[in-house]
């Protein structure tokens, strides 16, 4: 994405100049000495060149950190979809697409705008699979699915990740497969009216770092608290929303 960013992109030309003029300057006093062939004169550009790319995509990584923390820190999910979608559109790799595509999922998802975020991950599950990001892209496409009340293309997809988890080899990523099966699962379970999974998700929500995941989780468990009369913990969680969820969906509909 270094050509994306306008810092980045300057950073990169600026550099490759600068370090350019350098080598030139420098290259007169090293060959008059004979420490080095005339050949050097050819080598300084592509050298300036590499270093001012590497350059680049520090400032870029950067940049692109800033965009992902307006949906992970600050939860300002609007300007992070309209930033999102810009870049999304821009000339960057395949790879970096499809990572951006899952970033903008979980941007729909925290909008509320279900369908979108269903639209963009089934857009792009080829590359999902052809980069190792199917399971990210299958979890979210069940959270968007139980979030929209589709709970029967929900089930439909969690069989097929049970599938999934059942033929994995790799037993790190059999793990973390598990791991997001059984998440998505007490999801499904509680939006279908179990109360049988309040263990799992608390468990989910003491364990994670993210506000983002936090309040997601809380959807279904102050669903739960209120089912169970754990009101006092229903309304903490709420609270925690209501303060950290910013341009969230569930700040206006968390407990309703």
């Amino acid at each position: 994405m270094i050509f994306y960013f306008k810092k980045s992109r300057n950073a990169a030309i600026i550099w490759s100049i600068l370090l350019t003029v350098i080598g030139y300057m420098i290259l007169p006093l090293l060959i008059n000495n004979n420490a080095i062939p005339q050949l050097a004169y050819i080598l300084v550009p592509v050298i300036a060149v590499y270093i001012a790319l590497y350059i680049g995509k520090v400032v870029s990584y950067r940049k692109y950190q800033e965009v992902l923390l307006l949906l992970y820190g600050s939860l300002e999910v609007g300007k992070f979809i309209l930033e999102g979608e810009k870049m999304l559109q821009a000339r960057i790799s395949k790879k970096e697409k499809c990572l951006l595509a899952l970033h903008l999922s979980n941007g729909y998802l925290a909008a509320g705008a279900f369908d979108k975020a269903k639209d963009i991950l089934n857009q792009n599950m080829p590359l999902a699979k052809r980069f190792g990001s199917s399971m990210e892209f299958s979890s979210n496409l069940i959270a968007a699915l139980i979030q929209n009340n589709e709970i029967k293309a929900a089930s439909g997809a969690i069989s097929d990740l049970k599938q999934t988890v059942s033929t994995e080899k790799n037993k790190d990523r059999k793990l973390r497969l598990q791991k997001t099966l059984a998440y998505q699962l007490a999801c499904l379970e509680t939006a279908k009216g179990s109360n049988g999974y309040l263990d799992v998700l608390e468990k989910d929500y003491l364990s994670s770092k993210s506000i983002l995941h936090k309040i997601n989780v809380s959807r279904y468990l102050v669903e739960l608290y209120q089912r169970t009369g754990k009101k006092e913990k229903g309304k903490q969680l709420i609270d925690y929303v209501l303060e950290h969820g910013n341009q969230h969906f569930l700040v206006k509909n968390i407990g309703v």
